[in-house]
């Protein structure tokens, strides 16, 4: 069940945040793309936490699958209204299409010249590019980013109503609520995140909230049997935020990196290394915690990740707010100019202007 389920949630969220970038203006991309996955996050988790403290008491844990079956056939209702990116269309040579989808909005494609042709590639050959110049160092950074951020969402965070009822004597009801809330107060931040990455930097933001969700492990391991509930309280709203914020600004960053004929695929393998954490993460932390009971030793050692992460990040990530994909790119490729015309970039410096 939850391979299909990861079938499902693995293959669509890359290629949401791929049709966002290819669509949407350069100075509207970064915060709206974030707060998408901001709100997604944070939302969904609030939504699956207050249902396990609601009805799993009831019901018992099969409940909670059944809750995916609205929600999965919502998707395949809507997504009949998703138009295709012209991006993609464009650089397949399918130019009609590519038109047709334009005119939706009211975009107009202007060819600059008559012997402007767009790209093809090859098919098959997108994973290996990856890992191949110019793009591996980037690829293995980002996706060192998403492994870091799995190793806590799944290896920490779903410890933690366990940790809450054996090492704070809480109440299985309690440690769901406490997380139900939690979200509930962390769903704001995601306008925080979106402002910051959008309108700030997009690099600088994903450093901040790694380190900084690093340094609230690092208070998680401070806590002793006992300890205070508002503390545990105020540090698992801080780490919801943190992790909330962190996956919501992974995969559109992962996007804007690639070029077109990439960008899902970049996606794919981006996205997919977070859930590397949610293979190995929950035994490695189960291991950890029989060798060093308590919190401290199980903190730490998922706070080490972070920081490593945020240092590659640092030395290797691009900065990509407010810049057109264009920009981003190796090689340059046609693209959506704010005067709502694709241009072809061997236009003449007259049709470019405006």
């Amino acid at each position: 069940m939850c391979f299909i389920m990861g079938l499902s949630a693995g293959g669509l969220l890359p290629i949401v945040f791929a049709l966002l970038a290819e669509m949407t203006p350069a100075r509207h991309r970064g915060w709206l793309s974030v707060l998408t996955g901001g709100l997604g996050t944070a939302g969904g988790y609030l939504a699956a936490s207050g249902a396990a403290a609601w009805l799993e008491p009831i019901f018992s844990w099969r409940i909670l699958w059944l809750l995916n079956l609205p929600t999965g056939l919502l998707v395949i209702l809507l997504s009949r209204f998703i138009p295709e990116s012209p991006r993609f269309l464009l650089h397949e040579g399918r130019v009609g299409e590519a038109k047709h989808n334009l005119n939706r909005f009211g975009i107009e494609l202007v060819p600059a010249s008559s012997d402007a042709k767009t790209e093809t590639t090859s098919q098959g050959t997108e994973f290996k590019q990856l890992f191949r110049k110019p793009y591996a160092v980037l690829t293995m950074t980002v996706c060192f980013y998403g492994l870091a951020w799995g190793l806590v969402n799944w290896g920490f965070l779903i410890w933690l109503p366990s940790i809450l009822q054996d090492f704070l004597h809480m109440n299985d009801k309690i440690a769901y609520q406490l997380l139900a809330k939690s979200a509930l107060f962390a769903a704001p931040a995601c306008v925080l995140v979106a402002w910051l990455y959008g309108f700030w930097s997009s690099k600088r933001t994903m450093i901040l909230f790694a380190v900084g969700t690093a340094g609230v492990l690092a208070s998680f391991a401070t806590i002793r049997p006992g300890g205070s509930p508002t503390l545990v309280s105020l540090l698992t709203v801080l780490l919801l935020i943190g992790l909330s914020g962190m996956i919501a600004m992974l995969s559109p960053y992962s996007v804007e990196l690639y070029p077109t004929k990439l960008r899902a695929s970049g996606g794919g393998v981006t996205a997919s290394s977070s859930k590397v954490g949610g293979v190995v993460g929950p035994s490695a932390v189960a291991l950890i915690m029989t060798a060093f009971p308590g919190l401290t030793i199980p903190a730490l050692s998922l706070a080490a990740p972070l920081l490593l992460a945020a240092a590659a990040l640092w030395m290797n990530g691009k900065e990509t707010s407010g810049k057109r994909l264009e920009e981003l790119e190796e090689t340059p490729r046609p693209s959506l100019r704010r005067n709502d015309a694709i241009l072809y970039p061997t236009a003449p410096p007259d049709k470019l202007s405006g």
